[in-house]
């Protein structure tokens, strides 16, 4: 007969991830003021947009547009509908969002890895013992939870006002593919925003260092690649914007691509290189951590 197969290391290290997850949500939670700023910032401006979605179905359900009224009443309901739809509503809510999920995973995750090392507490993590896999993979989670929640919360209360304040949930049957594109929109902004946080927190030796590589890697190839449009006046280079890429994704999942010259492809490879090249640096820096005497 064969020996059982224990499940001692497996049940160990899950229970070290939810342990780390925890304490690192904690943590977070317990910087209340900064945490009601940051969050209350993007959930009253998806208060701001869900209550111009919800005009805009009130404005058709009103018999003060119809045709039986008048016809400038039908010329008016024309007008607010093309101004008001719902997903140019989201489409301007995701450029708005690009700022505020910067800022939360800017505040909570420059020192996730950074505070750790300045104090000599990830010694003890790995000493439990803790594998690097599973506190690298902790530190992501909590930070994509962190960063997530400032642009799903607020672009769901978007979707759902929609789809209660349309007759019939006809926003659910007709443009159902919009909360969809909600949800990818706000786990590729999350991705992208927190692999970089967390490559610059663990390969900064402050976490005030981290914030200032953090906001150089976003900002500063926006900035660059403004002014090579400016003088070049060709809209390709802002490609190397990951802000205006990631416009880019955003339109293209909402079918709002009127905007844009280039292909999205081009974005999406752009936007996935640094995922891509951030998260293998803090992994790597994560690894030779776990290895430092």
């Amino acid at each position: 007969m064969k020996p059982p197969t224990s499940t001692a290391p497996a049940l160990h290290t899950r229970g070290a991830f939810g342990a780390l997850l925890r304490q690192g949500l904690l943590s977070a939670s317990k910087r209340r003021t900064a945490m009601i700023v940051l969050y209350a910032l993007p959930v009253l401006w998806g208060i701001v947009f869900s209550f111009m979605v919800y005009l805009k179905y009130a404005g058709s359900a009103n018999p003060l547009f119809g045709e039986e009224r008048s016809a400038g009443g039908t010329i008016v309901m024309s007008l607010m509908e093309r101004a008001i739809k719902v997903r140019s509503q989201i489409d301007v809510f995701f450029n708005v969002s690009r700022l505020f999920v910067l800022l939360v995973v800017g505040w909570f995750g420059a020192g996730l890895i950074a505070d750790d090392r300045c104090s000599g507490v990830y010694q003890l993590h790995f000493s439990r013992p803790m594998g690097w896999r599973t506190y690298f993979a902790a530190r992501a989670t909590t930070l994509l939870l962190l960063g997530g929640a400032a642009v799903v919360v607020p672009g769901l209360m978007i979707c759902t006002t929609a789809a209660f304040s349309s007759p019939d949930f006809s926003f659910i049957t007709e443009e159902g593919t919009a909360i969809l594109a909600t949800l990818g929109y706000a786990a590729v902004l999350t991705l992208l925003y927190a692999s970089v946080a967390l490559a610059a927190s663990a390969l900064a030796s402050r976490r005030s260092f981290a914030l200032m590589l953090l906001f150089g890697t976003i900002l500063l190839p926006d900035i660059l690649s403004r002014i090579f449009w400016g003088l070049s006046r060709n809209t390709d280079w802002r490609v190397l914007s990951p802000l205006t890429s990631m416009r880019r994704i955003g339109a293209w999942m909402l079918d709002r691509n009127e905007w844009f010259d280039w292909p999205v492809w081009w974005s999406v490879l752009y936007i996935g290189g640094i995922v891509l090249a951030a998260t293998i640096a803090a992994a790597l820096r994560v690894r030779r951590m776990e290895r430092e005497p």
